[in-house]
């Protein structure tokens, strides 16, 4: 309950409480991590003006699959850009 009321800010006692702790996990994200990544992806938007793009295990996904397919997505996007710029449609 310790670690809740840090981490979360939790005050209330709980009905029931259960825990376990897995050493050497995946970690979690913190609270509020995705309005975080929100904010970063609208200040990349703002600062590079689709110039540059993220991607890895903490932006846009969790596990190794995960990555590969926003990649892959990403590469996707640029491809269609670079087409579209050569065709002078962009």
């Amino acid at each position: 309950m310790d670690t809740m009321r840090r981490a979360l800010g939790v005050s209330r006692e709980p009905v029931l409480a259960v825990a376990h702790v897995q050493r050497q996990c995946i970690p979690a994200y913190p609270v509020g991590y995705v309005g975080m990544l929100e904010e970063m992806d609208q200040w990349l938007t703002r600062s590079f003006g689709g110039r540059l793009s993220v991607v890895g295990a903490a932006y846009g996904g969790l596990s190794v699959p995960g990555c590969i397919l926003h990649a892959r997505q990403l590469a996707e996007q640029w491809a269609a850009v670079a087409v579209g710029s050569s065709t002078g449609r962009d």
